[in-house]
């Protein structure tokens, strides 16, 4: 910071003193010296964003696909999902209901059956209700059971 102050300063002294010894009539004498001082301000703020590593930054992190953290992404993804939308359609906690996908296929999206666990207050809600609801879905055969 103290290196671009100095230059700075140096340029704008410099700046001064010529434009004693020009006559201020001439266009292209004062188009000159703002171009220079224009120079000498940005030239360093330049410099210094072309150091910036910019692709670390902007680039997003990339996934595995060897360890299969896409599956595993979309898998919770799929249950946190169905989770809500029961959580919301019979007005129950989210604490209250645990969603597992058995047999998750990544390509399409589905699970072979989907197993909830129902707790707490969710165990006196109609069974059968959530069962279709989630079968609608169609994300996969739906099974629930209850959790004492």
């Amino acid at each position: 910071m103290g290196e671009y102050l100095f230059t700075l300063v140096s340029v704008s002294l410099v700046i001064g003193a010529a434009s004693f010894l020009i006559s201020h009539e001439e266009r292209a004498s004062r188009f000159a010296v703002g171009a220079l001082l224009l120079y000498a301000v940005l030239f360093p703020i330049v410099k210094a964003a072309g150091n910036i590593d910019f692709g670390s930054v902007m680039s997003p992190p990339v996934l595995d696909t060897e360890g299969g953290e896409y599956e595993l992404v979309a898998k919770r993804a799929l249950e946190d999902g169905i989770r809500d939308a029961v959580c919301e359609k019979f007005s129950i906690s989210g604490d209250d209901v645990r969603v597992t996908a058995h047999g998750f296929d990544f390509e399409k999206m589905k699970a072979q059956s989907i197993s909830l666990v129902l707790s707490g207050r969710a165990i006196f809600k109609d069974i059968e209700k959530i069962e279709k609801f989630v079968s609608s879905l169609e994300c996969g055969i739906c099974e629930v059971e209850i959790e004492l």
